[in-house]
């Protein structure tokens, strides 16, 4: 393992990678030369926590900004309120313009472990993510200038598109490895997966046009095939939304005008937009490649859905899902039925089901959910819906959620 790259301190791996997925170790904020701690302040251990994994991921072919599923951020309750605040911030900032390269990175971590930094933490490391958001025609002038880092430090590009960064979910756990503030475990998706996957799409196409079917000439030889048959699938999305939303519609219309009342029912329940039983809410969230709106199912507003991104065709589906205290104050089988209901109908919106489901993780807040709500969450599990609860100290996202007392992450895929 390179010395910029942080080594690991237990007996576990690093990453692993299972369906062009890449699970990756929870990073803390050791200087990779010396594996100490390298600065108590909050600004520094973030940003150094972050630039560990952000190594690793592209040691394994991807990124923690442009391939980034989501991350998860650990914060200690050691950190006072400030010191939490900073994490967060620090981490948004970086969700929203991405780390610096690795050898500037490198070179700022080397100074302020010689003391070389003049400014105060705070301000130096506002002032490099603040110089990597610019992004500035002199900054690529003077990189040209200087040489380019070795291509084993390089972020991989993806194979078409650009998407945009993963959500965070910020959980407070009482301690964390060698006293550390903050522990960053982002996943991502494998680049090379992807383009094995569309470069077997190509020769599918290929195959198809020397047997007499639909001719795409530069196919071969190009992406412009993988390009159009996006483009189509988004197209079918679509059309598939909005004869949902018009059946939607009309089952509304029928109901409220008392006219077959019940084949209204039907097709709500037929098409995951809710029940008599739990009502029906909607917003738009953002998200990167296929943006669908996020249905809520629960009248109250008690189980919300804050994202739901469709990424490259299937390759993964991220949803992310807010709980609010009073869900908790109801019968816990009504809850997990409500959230399997939610869950269903944020997948419906992307062609998918439980079936696809390939990984579910679930936090609660124990300051917010009452004791026996809490030691009943694992009974009257849906059988299809067996997901693990983990009990933490806080809650918060990147997504606009207000008392979260639970937190709920789903990934899944078409393929």
């Amino acid at each position: 393992m390179h010395c910029r790259r942080q080594r690991c301190i237990g007996p576990c791996s690093q990453a692993n990678t299972f369906c062009g997925i890449t699970h990756i170790a929870g990073a803390i904020p050791l200087y990779p030369a010396t594996m100490a701690v390298l600065s108590p302040e909050p600004h520094l251990q973030t940003l150094l926590a972050a630039a560990n994994a952000q190594a690793v991921a592209i040691a394994t072919g991807s990124c923690m900004h442009f391939e980034c599923l989501s991350s998860i951020v650990y914060l200690s309750s050691a950190a006072d309120v400030e010191a939490k605040e900073v994490i967060k911030r620090v981490m948004c900032d970086i969700q929203k313009a991405g780390l610096p390269p690795a050898h500037k990175l490198h070179d700022f971590f080397e100074k302020v472990a010689s003391g070389r930094v003049s400014h105060p933490p705070a301000e130096a490391v506002a002032a490099l993510l603040n110089h990597q958001q610019a992004g500035n025609e002199e900054e690529n002038e003077e990189e040209e200038e200087e040489g380019q880092p070795d291509p084993y430090l390089c972020p991989p590009q993806a194979p078409v598109l650009t998407v945009m960064p993963g959500h965070l979910v910020f959980v407070e756990v009482p301690a964390l490895p060698r006293s550390c503030l903050v522990e960053v475990q982002p996943t991502v998706l494998d680049v090379r997966w992807l383009r094995a996957r569309a470069a077997s799409r190509l020769q599918s196409y290929s195959t198809s046009s020397s047997s007499g079917g639909i001719s795409h000439p530069d196919d071969a030889t190009s992406e412009e095939g993988w390009m159009e048959e996006r483009e189509e699938f988004e197209e079918r999305q679509a059309a598939r939304r909005e004869r949902k939303e018009a059946a939607s519609m009309q089952a509304n219309e029928n109901s409220v005008r008392g006219l077959g009342g019940r084949i209204g029912q039907q097709q709500h329940h037929e098409y995951g937009h809710g029940s008599q039983e739990l009502g029906s809410a909607s917003a738009v969230k953002r998200c990167g490649g296929t943006c669908v709106p996020c249905s809520s199912s629960n009248s109250s507003g008690s189980i919300m859905c804050l994202s739901s991104r469709g990424l490259y065709q299937g390759a993964a589906i991220m949803l992310l899902l807010g709980i609010k205290p009073d869900a908790f104050d109801q019968e816990i089988d009504l809850t997990h039925r409500q959230l399997r209901h939610e869950v269903l109908a944020a997948l419906d919106q992307h062609g998918a089901g439980m079936q696809h489901i390939v990984q579910i993780r679930a936090w609660y807040d124990i300051t917010q959910v009452a004791l026996p709500s809490a030691q009943s969450l694992q009974s009257n599990m849906p059988t299809d819906f067996n997901l693990s609860w983990s009990p933490v100290l806080g809650l918060g996202t990147s997504e606009s959620m207000t008392s979260a007392a639970a937190v709920v992450e789903v990934i899944a895929q078409l393929i």
